[in-house]
C-alpha cells in the first residue's frame, strides 16, 4: 500500500507571513494539532500545538524583571496577560514554525511513512510530488487503513 492511498488530500496550511492568532484559530477550529507551512507550494516548515506552547512564554519578561511597566501594573492587580496574548496572536508563523519539516513522497509504501512517524516521534508527514504539498499523513490516517485492511 502507498502512501497515496491512505493520505488526506485536502490539507490545511499555513503561510510563513500569516499571524499565529489565524493558525491557532485554524487548528481549533478544526480540531487539528498541527499544519504544514508552505510558500509558493512547497513545504517550508511545519506548525503544531506543542510549537506554540513551546514559545509562548507569556510572563517572560515579568519573570526577568525586564517589563517594569506590566510589573507595576501587576502589582496594582492589574491583569498585563491580554496585552501579551494580543502582541503574541500577531506574531508571524516564521517566527514559530519548526523549518527542520520532516516530508515523505506520495508514492513511498505506507510502511516507510510508519517507520518515519516513529523514528522522529512525530504525528504527520507532508506528502509531497517533487516538491510540491499534495497531502498529508497522520497517525489517525495510518490507524484508519489498519482498520478497513482487518475488516
Amino acid at each position: 500500500m502507498k502512501v497515496s492511498d491512505v493520505m488526506s488530500k485536502k490539507v490545511l496550511s499555513a503561510s510563513p507571513d500569516d499571524t499565529l492568532g489565524s493558525v491557532i484559530g485554524k487548528l481549533s477550529g478544526r480540531n487539528i494539532t498541527g499544519m504544514p507551512v508552505v510558500h509558493q507550494g512547497k513545504v517550508v516548515g511545519i506548525i503544531t500545538q506543542t510549537d506554540i506552547l513551546r514559545n509562548m512564554d507569556l510572563f517572560s519578561g515579568v519573570n526577568d524583571f525586564s517589563d517594569m511597566v506590566s510589573i507595576k501594573k501587576m502589582m496594582k492587580g492589574k491583569d498585563v496577560s491580554g496585552d501579551r496574548v494580543k502582541k503574541l496572536h500577531s506574531r508571524k508563523v516564521k517566527h514559530f514554525m519548526n523549518k527542520k519539516v520532516i516530508t515523505i513522497g506520495d508514492n513511498n509504501a505506507l510502511s516507510d511513512a510508519v517507520k518515519m512517524i516513529n523514528e522522529n516521534d512525530i504525528d504527520r508527514l507532508p506528502v509531497v510530488h517533487g516538491k510540491k504539498l499534495i497531502g498529508i499523513l497522520t497517525k489517525k490516517d495510518v490507524m484508519k487503513a489498519v482498520a478497513k485492511m482487518n475488516a
